[in-house]
């Protein structure tokens, strides 16, 4: 009989310990995310870092890219669910059906940048528009350039939008597409006359001494990173989208009310773990400060609008039209844009 009640003892003890572990720590469903090596993931990082995660009721897998583009091409590869890109590549798959438009990650305009050698002819000229005082250039020492970027990315709308301030299109110039690292590989060993690097590749931009001759503010063009989803997931899974949504605004609130200098040191290691490169404190704040971020009341303004457009859509058009110009893929009417779908954001408290 002591046996017996000792064994009961220790049986109830394993019980009591199993069912005392959080319920994280057995079945949450997973969410499989795609992001590239920067800003946006941040948050993500931070997360997984802090258990928001699992806060939330799910547990996130994370996977990484080279590009926008690529996430996109790899949805069915590799099965994400949620994803953070550029608007771009976001657009391409938006107009396919293959995705939504959920969020803003952020406005990564400040860091796409064109870069020249330090002996590039660019550099004779800035300020050739007025209205663009702080771009370098000209027509004649713009044509026939041969240009580095990724092809459908942030990089080569800039890339387009600094052209037409010249009146010239890609026709004019020797577009050499290849994905950001390559490209900027190539550029490093002397290939190519511009390149359009985004952070961090930034920061070594600079320190080998090139010179920026134009980034999106410089160009008054905005581009945002979207957070998306692939569509079959969200109609089976809208808890589970608004759940990881919860989660990333939670992300944006911290960036928008902690003092970055207080986070400075965490984006430092969040550099050093996902790119293994070191970036000093000052561009750690540098980049923070660099990519501005919206609320949740703020993008409920952004992606409603009484008038049946909203800021989203006025940003998003104007890629729409660079893809025409450019005989893309992109040939939809302005009037699918006002199917953006701002209930996922609506419905977050």
């Amino acid at each position: 009989m002591k046996n017996l009640k000792f064994f009961s003892f220790i049986l109830a003890c394993i019980v009591s310990v199993f069912f005392t572990f959080p319920v994280h720590a057995r079945d949450l469903p997973g969410i499989k995310t795609a992001w590239l090596g920067e800003h946006e993931k941040f948050i993500v990082w931070y997360a997984q870092k802090h258990g928001w995660d699992e806060e939330h009721g799910f547990k996130l897998d994370v996977l990484n890219f080279d590009s926008g583009k690529s996430i996109l091409d790899g949805m069915k590869a590799y099965g994400w669910e949620i994803a953070g890109m550029g608007a771009v590549p976001a657009l391409t798959g938006y107009f396919n059906k293959e995705i939504k438009i959920i969020a803003i990650a952020n406005n990564e305009s400040n860091s796409n940048m064109l870069y020249v050698r330090n002996n590039s002819p660019l550099l004779r000229q800035k300020g050739y528009d007025p209205a663009y005082p702080d771009v370098y250039g000209s027509p004649e020492l713009v044509r026939n350039a041969k240009i580095l970027c990724a092809k459908g990315s942030s990089a080569h709308y800039l890339v387009d939008s600094w052209l037409k301030l010249f009146d010239l299109t890609e026709k004019d110039v020797k577009m050499q597409f290849m994905e950001m690292t390559p490209a900027f590989g190539a550029f490093k060993g002397g290939f190519g006359d511009i390149a359009g690097v985004w952070s961090p590749y930034v920061f070594e931009a600079d320190k080998m001494g090139f010179q920026a001759i134009a980034d999106g503010e410089t160009c008054n063009v905005f581009q945002p990173v979207l957070i998306v989803v692939n569509v079959e997931y969200a109609e089976k899974n809208p808890q589970l989208v608004t759940a990881f949504l919860k989660m990333y605004m939670q992300g944006i609130e911290l960036l928008r009310t902690k003092p970055l200098e207080d986070l400075a040191p965490e984006y430092q290691t969040f550099f050093k773990e996902e790119l293994n490169l070191d970036i000093t404190r000052d561009e750690a704040l540098f980049d923070l400060r660099n990519h501005p971020v919206f609320t949740l009341d703020e993008q409920k303004v952004m992606f409603n609008d009484k008038n049946q457009t909203s800021v989203v859509y006025d940003w998003l058009n104007e890629i729409v039209e660079f893809y025409k110009a450019n005989n893309g893929v992109m040939t939809e009417t302005k009037e699918k844009l006002n199917a953006l779908d701002p209930t996922w954001i609506n419905q977050i408290q």
